[in-house]
């Protein structure tokens, strides 16, 4: 009788360490083959060539590595990549490789079909014949990476859970699979640039939010009027709206990241005004970003593409009613937790989160390297809204100052001077300048002048024209 062969993959790293103990080999050996697994994306065996062919013969008997392959892929002319990726027993998902100018993002499947019910979705229509295991998400991403490298130029920079699937139905194996992704000894890739695209599922999303989890919220939500949402997702109505903002509620509160909203507007189906208040009205439960999202249709039936008369509502609502505000952790410590490897410019840098431990010359570089990164945060920022003809205003203060070796004094758990002058920019559009010229002219000039943080909430109320019995005008920065 013939044994059936073990997924390797399966294995964690203890466990092969375990396995080669018991053939009386030594322990690293099961290093080095986790290695080849998941920092060296081994496809064979035969690639293992530091070690003997022995060993890799005696793998080639008691395991298998089920590693997908790219069936089909279809090039755009935008650069757009679309792959039909064949799994070991023969099904087939879709990943998608998506350029942008400055990034490359990989739309990755979580299940074969989907476990939801959506009627616009084409995925919907082949129901879930199964849930991808971890491996398999991990290759979609190391197959999109090779593909960007190779056509872009460039490593893959972003992944989003919006390929197959709902991503929370297959909750252990995603988790899996981006701890693999991020891990130092899988990808290495930073979690806030990764982006988990669910219908809605409010238990696991608290889940998500409980588990600490590190990435990225997006909701694909269409509509928020209940009726609607259950007529377009039917699921809605065992996950209605007021348990899903719930949820989302709970997200915000326990992580501070803001939520994606993903929504289509349909011609006929949520396209009036009072899809469009519900939907304002909803986005204003916690901070978010809305993504509206050009419909393709599946068919010539019922869900078509609404005006873009429609679309500009849409817009135009949103805009009307939208103050975003980011809350950077910033230049806190620990330095070097809050930006990734490549803005590591400043060097030595601190290797320890104990303080005691590190040369004044690190921790100064390491600070200097948060503020490399928020010099492009913000003019990342500013370049988006400089594509806008609204009227726009950024203002950016931080909490407090940090103090670097200054009296002996380290961060901001002490009284220093250092620690009362905070960071602060405001920029404006040429739009608000021709909008509100007085405004801008009382803004220059206090140019010079010391100001407390107290401004931002008089100075917020200021514009918007909000006179409640709060508001101090000569504490605005307009006035």
């Amino acid at each position: 009788m013939e044994t059936k062969k073990k997924d390797i993959r399966a294995l964690t790293k203890e466990q092969l360490r375990d396995f080669f103990v018991k053939q009386g080999d030594k322990a690293f050996r099961g290093n080095q083959v986790y290695e080849w697994l998941w920092s060296k994306g081994a496809h064979t065996f035969t690639d293992m060539t530091n070690i003997s062919k022995e060993t890799r013969d005696m793998l080639e008997s008691n395991f298998v590595i089920n590693h997908i392959h790219v069936d089909t892929m279809q090039k755009s002319n935008d650069g757009t990549i679309k792959n039909a990726v064949r799994l070991h027993d023969g099904l087939i998902v879709e990943s998608v490789l998506i350029p942008t100018k400055t990034r490359t993002t990989a739309c990755v499947s979580s299940q074969v079909g989907c476990s939801l019910d959506c009627r616009f979705c084409a995925t919907s229509r082949l129901k879930r014949m199964r849930n991808l295991n971890p491996d398999e998400i991990f290759d979609q991403v190391v197959a999109i990476d090779k593909e960007s490298r190779l056509y872009h130029n460039r490593p893959l920079s972003n992944i989003v859970f919006m390929g197959m699937g709902e991503p929370l139905m297959n909750y252990n194996n995603v988790l899996k699979a981006i701890d693999k992704i991020t891990s130092d000894e899988g990808l290495g890739m930073s979690p806030k640039r990764i982006v988990v695209s669910t219908s809605g599922v409010p238990k696991m999303i608290k889940k998500m939010a409980d588990d600490d989890v590190k990435f990225n919220l997006a909701v694909s939500l269409h509509s928020a009027i209940d009726e609607v949402r259950t007529t377009i997702m039917p699921f809605n109505e065992t996950f209605p709206l007021k348990d899903l903002k719930e949820s989302l509620e709970h997200w915000y509160e326990k992580t501070k990241r803001k939520i994606s909203y993903e929504y289509v507007v349909w011609k006929g189906i949520n396209d009036t005004q009072k899809d469009i208040d519900a939907f304002v009205k909803f986005c204003k439960y916690v901070p978010c970003k809305v993504n509206i999202i050009e419909y393709n249709p599946i068919d010539d039936g019922e869900f078509q593409q609404a005006t873009n008369e429609a679309l500009e509502n849409y817009i135009r609502s949103l805009e009307k009613n939208r103050i975003s505000t980011f809350h950077m952790i910033g230049s806190h410590w620990y330095y070097n937790s809050r930006i990734d490897s490549s803005f590591m410019k400043f060097k030595p840098i601190i290797t320890s989160k104990y303080l005691g431990s590190s040369s004044k010359e690190s921790l100064i570089n390491s600070y200097d390297n948060t503020i490399l990164y928020l010099d492009y945060f913000l003019n990342e920022l500013i370049k988006k809204l400089k594509k806008s003809s609204k009227k726009t205003i950024l203002i950016y203060i931080s909490d407090h100052g940090e103090t670097l070796g200054e009296d002996g004094m380290w961060l901001h758990a002490q009284e220093h001077k250092a620690s009362k002058n905070p960071a602060m920019l405001v920029w404006y559009s040429d739009n608000f300048e021709k909008k509100y010229p007085l405004k801008i002219n009382q803004l220059k000039s206090k140019k010079n002048d010391s100001i407390s943080t107290d401004f931002l909430f008089h100075s917020i109320l200021d514009l918007g024209e909000i006179k409640n019995f709060n508001y101090q005008k000569k504490q605005s920065i307009f006035n």
